[in-house]
């Protein structure tokens, strides 16, 4: 089973994806384009960030921390990219 990415330019805590049906769900994410920015600096480390699953909701992961890609609590250096395989673990 692989599950994608469904819909560009997504933040926050809800995620659109194809592919996560039933009860499974992994327990960790990485997705493509989103990396671990220094809290310092803001720029990208160079690392997929890494969010926890904590359910799913109709077709959306519920994921901690929120994606977030402006202001002073900025946490990744972009959103995740459309139409990706979402790496787990």
């Amino acid at each position: 089973m692989s599950i994608t990415v469904a819909g560009a330019n997504q933040s926050g805590e809800f995620i659109r994806v194809t592919g996560c049906t039933g009860p499974w769900w992994p327990p960790q994410v990485r997705f493509a384009g989103c990396y671990e920015v220094s809290p310092q600096s803001g720029r990208a480390l160079g690392v997929l960030k890494t969010f926890e699953v904590l359910g799913t909701v109709d077709d959306c992961l519920f994921i901690s921390p929120a994606i977030i890609l402006t202001g002073q609590y900025r946490n990744c250096s972009g959103p995740p990219a459309d139409g990706e395989v979402i790496r787990c673990g």
